[in-house]
C-alpha cells in the first residue's frame, strides 16, 4: 500500500519500539483511521511493550515469542479481548514490515490459544436488554434530576436503537422535518431518515438551547475525544448503580430495541401487518447492521 511508505524511513539498527510506535500512530492518522481505532490499537501495543519491557528494543529484534507470551499470558482476559490485543500488534507490524523495520511480520505466526482459557473466558459477555419497566425507571430518574441529556439519550436509544456517539453528535438541523430525525446510523457514516414518535419529538423541545448547531455540545466534545469519552459510560454506570441495575451499559438499550421488536414479529403479528412487528432483517437495518448474524446477537 502506497501510504505505508509515505513517511521517511530510518535505519532499523537505531530504531526503538518507542520511536516506531510514534511513527505508527502518525501513519494511522494519515490514512484516516478512526480516532477510536487508533486509541484502541495504541492502548494494546503500549501495554504489551510496557509489560514486556521492550521500549528500547528495535522492532527487528521482536519475535513471535515476545508477542505470544503476552497475548497468551495467564490472567483473566477474555478470548475476544486477546484477539483485539493481537490485532493492534499486527497493525503495528504491518507498518514495520512495509518500511523494512522488521523481518517479516512476527505477529502473523501468533494465535490466541483457546486451550489455555476457561469456559468463562471463551464465552462472549452476554448483553442483557433493559425491559420496559427498567427503561421507565431510567427515564423517571433522569426527569427527576432534570438531566436533559441522559433523559433524551435513553429515550432515543430505546426507541430507535441509536448509539451513544450518534446521540451526542445530533444537530438541531436533524429535526427540521416534522416527525423524523436524520442520523448517522452506523460505522460507515451512512445517513438515514428515521420516523420518531410524538413523545420523542416533544422531548426534543424541552432541551435547553446552548449551541446553535448541536443539541448537546458538552457531550459531543467528550465523545469525539478518545481520552474523555469513557467518562460518558461512567456517568451512565452511576445511573444504573443508583437504580440497582447490575452489569448494564448504554449499549444494552440497542439490545432492548431488537428484543422488543423481534418478540412481536411472529407470524400472526406479521400477517396483521402491525407497525411494531419487524423481521430480523428489518431490525438489522434499523440498528445499522450489515449482517443478520450480528443482529441475532441482539435478540434475547
Amino acid at each position: 500500500h502506497r501510504d505505508l511508505h509515505s513517511f521517511p524511513t530510518r535505519r532499523s539498527s537505531d530504531l526503538t519500539m518507542a520511536k516506531a510506535i510514534a511513527a505508527w500512530v502518525e501513519w494511522m492518522g494519515h490514512v484516516g483511521k478512526a480516532p477510536k481505532t487508533i486509541n484502541n490499537n495504541l492502548t494494546a501495543v503500549q501495554a504489551w511493550v510496557r509489560d514486556m519491557k521492550l521500549e528500547s528494543t528495535p522492532p527487528s529484534s521482536i519475535t513471535e515469542k515476545h508477542i505470544s507470551q503476552w497475548v497468551n499470558r495467564d490472567d483473566e482476559a477474555k478470548y475476544g479481548s486477546r484477539l483485539g490485543m493481537l490485532a493492534g500488534i499486527r497493525s503495528f507490524f504491518s507498518l514495520c514490515c512495509a518500511r523494512g523495520w522488521s523481518i517479516g511480520n512476527p505477529s502473523m505466526k501468533v494465535v490466541v490459544r483457546r486451550d489455555t482459557l476457561d469456559h468463562e473466558q471463551l464465552e462472549p459477555k452476554v448483553r442483557e436488554p433493559f425491559n420496559a419497566q427498567e427503561i421507565h425507571r431510567l427515564l423517571k430518574d433522569c426527569e427527576d434530576r432534570e438531566d436533559y441529556f441522559w433523559r433524551f439519550a435513553v429515550a432515543a436509544a430505546s426507541e430507535l436503537g441509536l448509539r451513544l456517539g450518534a446521540i451526542c453528535q445530533l444537530e438541531w438541523d436533524a429535526f427540521t422535518k416534522t416527525g423524523f430525525v436524520i442520523v448517522t446510523k452506523n460505522k460507515r457514516n451512512k445517513r438515514l431518515e428515521l420516523p420518531i414518535s410524538p413523545e420523542l419529538a416533544d422531548l426534543v423541545t424541552t432541551i435547553p438551547v446552548v449551541s446553535a448547531k448541536y443539541l448537546f455540545p458538552e457531550q459531543r466534545a467528550m465523545i469525539v475525544d478518545v481520552r474523555r469519552r469513557a467518562g460518558l459510560s461512567m456517568q451512565f454506570k452511576r445511573i444504573c448503580d443508583r437504580l440497582d441495575f447490575k452489569d448494564r451499559s448504554f449499549h444494552c438499550l440497542r439490545h432492548s430495541v431488537a428484543t422488543s421488536k423481534f418478540a412481536k414479529a411472529d407470524k400472526a403479528a406479521l400477517a396483521k401487518k402491525l407497525v411494531d412487528a419487524l423481521t430480523l432483517e428489518e431490525i438489522g437495518k434499523l440498528l445499522g447492521h450489515s449482517s443478520t448474524k450480528t443482529t441475532k446477537g441482539y435478540v434475547h
